[in-house]
């Protein structure tokens, strides 16, 4: 082959089609050359990379104790659907233990602020499981704000805001975005606006489930036993 012969000098596509074209053609020259050049493995192991540095992997610390560091985003533009109290929701806040895996589903509207979003924290999580030491999260405006700064720098919350395709810091909560979502799917109906009634059943179902890293379900990772009691 030219690319591989001493005088081809292993040469990049462009190199490569003007000196096989010189002599040759065929309807799909210029496809196959670059098919060929782009897997050569000489090339992969000889030629200088021009990319940027790559950044040095630093994984997140591993959590001891259940609810020490969370993760948690936001699922939006959903169809608009109703409670029993007839509120309109369309967003749901998904929160993750990272050290149990236990997911927690919340109703709210796109609209919430970083106010509200403090009082939902601190009813719903803080009472429930205490103060996180960590919170991973996007960088959305509302994990940015001021107020939610000030609030976890009071409460001693680090926070640990995430880059943009670096799912190695915030892909466990968006691997969990796309299991609910998957689920909701399943059931909810053809309007697609009764979701709010599936979600605590979407929780229960996948905290009572197996998860990999663990082999053994959220549920029973927090509290000892299985919720089914079977």
């Amino acid at each position: 082959m030219n690319h591989d012969d001493l005088y081809g000098g292993h040469f990049g596509v462009a190199r490569m089609t003007e000196l096989i074209r010189r002599k040759y053609y065929w309807p799909s020259v210029g496809r196959d050359i670059k098919k060929y050049v782009s897997t050569c493995d000489v090339c992969q192991r000889t030629k200088a990379p021009r990319h940027k540095p790559y950044g040095e992997l630093q994984p997140l610390p591993v959590p001891t104790r259940p609810w020490m560091s969370m993760s948690m985003d936001m699922i939006v533009g959903l169809p608009p659907s109703a409670n029993a109290d007839s509120k309109a929701y369309n967003a749901i806040l998904v929160t993750i233990d990272r050290f149990t895996k236990m997911a927690k589903y919340f109703l709210i509207r796109e609209t919430i602020n970083a106010h509200e979003l403090a009082d939902l924290f601190h009813r719903q999580i803080v009472c429930s499981f205490g103060t996180p030491s960590s919170i991973v999260s996007d960088r959305g405006s509302i994990f940015t704000s001021q107020f939610w700064l000030s609030l976890c720098f009071y409460m001693k919350v680090r926070r640990k805001l995430s880059t943009a395709f670096h799912p190695q810091t915030e892909g466990q909560t968006e691997r969990q975005n796309q299991t609910l979502e998957q689920y909701l799917r399943c059931y909810i109906n053809y309007r697609q606006d009764d979701w709010v009634d599936w979600l605590p059943q979407a929780e229960f179902t996948y905290n009572n489930t197996v998860h990999a890293s663990m082999e053994v379900s959220p549920f029973f990772a927090l509290y000892g036993y299985y919720s089914d009691f079977t």
